[in-house]
């Protein structure tokens, strides 16, 4: 009989302790990556999004510049550039110095028509819509990410230098 009541006070507090012990690590998990909310802004990899402000602003602070690129068009309005896949946030100031917005960045690609091809541990990334075309992603393949950008890099050049009205012909 002795051994029966202390096996199940054993019992008793393993359980408890297994419970609570899941509790707490579901809520570490949780506090971990925070979930998405609808005061997230949401801007897709390499495309630009405009974000009209209630007040006027005087100075905009970005968590992480390499995420999200924020530039202030004018006092109420913004455009937000994303840069590369991820979360980092926003807090936009007026004049005095007083808080307009404090939101969450969220920076995400367009995942509907990417296709991966993989050889092997190597990776290339394609968007496929609807031709496929040789796309720049963190974690390809260093050979095949260093000839894209290179080729974006010129591309953008000269797309620069259309718009700066130097235009050559060879």
């Amino acid at each position: 009989m002795q051994i029966a009541k202390k096996t199940g006070l054993w019992l008793a507090f393993l359980v408890a302790v297994l419970t609570v012990g899941g509790i707490v690590a579901a809520d570490a998990r949780a506090g971990m990556r925070a979930p998405r909310t609808a005061l997230d802004l949401k801007v897709k990899y390499d495309q630009v999004r405009l974000f009209r402000l209630d007040a006027p602003a005087s100075e905009v602070i970005v968590g992480n510049p390499s995420i999200a690129d924020v530039t202030l068009l004018s006092s109420k309005r913004l455009a937000i550039a994303g840069r590369t896949y991820g979360t980092t946030n926003l807090i936009v100031l007026d004049a005095e110095g007083r808080v307009i917005t404090e939101r969450r960045l969220v920076v995400e690609g367009e995942n509907a028509h990417i296709v991966n091809l993989a050889r092997g541990t190597d990776r290339q990334s394609y968007n496929c819509t609807p031709r496929c075309r040789s796309i720049l992603v963190i974690g390809d393949e260093k050979d095949y990410f260093n000839r894209v950008a290179s080729q974006s890099k010129t591309k953008m050049q000269i797309s620069e230098s259309v718009a700066a009205g130097n235009t050559t012909s060879e």
